[in-house]
């Protein structure tokens, strides 16, 4: 596979043509130019190794063409043709078959923050071939019951996988009588899709409270006998520039500049609400953003999580995808009893397990830092 060329090859084209799109020289020495560029790579490689790697991938993918200018797009696709024998020119989807092009083929291209399931489930989707999902501790799975995607739990994260275009949900087991209770969780799904927990639900989730974050807003949900009924909803960026500049309504703050979420946006909230009898407190980051909300008292306890993929990830160039990973991090339900807190479920890491976790973060910081700066 040839990769350095990638860079090369989009750094020559570009530097052909304007921010406006107007060639900065003439056709000859731009053909002469990205020649050049090709005709090394075949001395480099044919000198370094005695062969030319079969395969090459473009990196500016998805143009319809071989290059974002169609002049730049002739001179590459004759190199390519030349030299080697597959081509990969788009990215979105990991199948090809006998009835594609041989030098138009597509493929994955993998982001940093999907985890191993997610990308499973992208090959799944593609390919519909079984895939060996991974559960991690066998142990903390065992808590919770798979109704839809895929649960991967990993030191003090359960990481909920959705379904391509649809859902993951986890219900905990045995939570049927968790009415009244504490719950704290750091929820580190990107912004742009959907994670929730859903609390007083039955088996079937006709009947619920779902607490969400979706599309960094926090929403509040009650449904009774298969009615649904928007209690809350509250934009974060908002909540936090009036926690940042007191005094400031939100409705003033709706009228800022908001910057379009784009579907890598790494997100992090601390989430934690109490719920007792027939009212709700919640927080975000330690702040309070609903006080005494009035719920529901009859509905049963059970506790389900979910995720959920956001249309908005099929609009961003060359990062469609329609799978979401919702990130519970540190996850603790506890009850008050008389002899104080009982912990009823917990994903935090403690002892022995928590100092080994501790040591290899500071590890991969060291050398994270030597990557940065030297």
């Amino acid at each position: 596979m040839v990769t350095g060329l990638n860079i090369l090859m989009y750094l020559t084209e570009m530097r052909s043509i304007s921010e406006h799109g107007i060639p900065k020289e003439s056709y000859d020495k731009m053909k002469a130019r990205i020649s050049y560029d090709y005709e090394q790579v075949k001395k480099i490689y044919t000198e370094g190794i005695g062969k030319i790697p079969n395969m090459y991938i473009l990196m500016h993918s998805n143009t319809g063409q071989y290059g974002t200018n169609d002049k730049a797009s002739d001179v590459n696709k004759k190199w390519i043709h030349e030299l080697f024998k597959i081509h990969f020119n788009r990215e979105g989807y990991s199948l090809n078959n006998k009835e594609s092009a041989i030098y138009d083929l597509t493929r994955v291209q993998p982001q940093a923050y999907w985890s191993v399931n997610h990308l499973l489930m992208r090959l799944w989707d593609d390919t519909k071939q079984e895939v060996a999902f991974v559960t991690g501790d066998e142990d903390k799975a065992k808590m919770w019951q798979k109704l839809e995607g895929q649960a991967e739990f990993i030191e003090d994260k359960l990481i909920l996988t959705s379904m391509p275009r649809g859902k993951g949900i986890l219900r905990l087991r045995n939570s049927k009588d968790l009415k009244n209770f504490n719950l704290s969780v750091q929820m580190k799904g990107n912004k742009l899709g959907s994670q929730g927990i859903y609390v007083r639900a039955d088996e079937t989730l006709e009947n619920y409270i779902f607490v969400q974050l979706k599309d960094n807003v926090l929403n509040v949900y009650e449904r009774l006998q298969g009615k649904e009924k928007l209690l809350v909803s509250v934009d974060l960026e908002d909540h936090d520039r009036a926690i940042a500049t007191p005094g400031t309504s939100n409705n003033m703050a709706v009228k800022d500049y908001k910057p379009a979420m784009e579907i890598k946006d790494s997100g992090s909230r601390l989430l934690t609400f109490s719920i007792s009898e027939d009212e709700m407190h919640i927080f975000i980051d330690e702040k309070p953003v609903v006080s005494h909300l009035k719920t529901l008292q009859s509905l049963e306890g059970y506790v389900y999580l979910e995720t959920a993929w956001s249309e908005g990830g099929y609009s961003q160039r060359n990062l469609t995808d329609d799978v979401y990973d919702g990130i519970f991090e540190s996850l603790v339900i506890t009850t008050e009893e008389n002899k104080g807190a009982k912990i009823n479920f917990d994903t935090r890491l403690h002892g022995w397990d928590k100092l080994m976790n501790t040591v290899n973060e500071i590890g991969e910081g060291i050398i994270n830092w030597f990557i940065r700066t030297l």
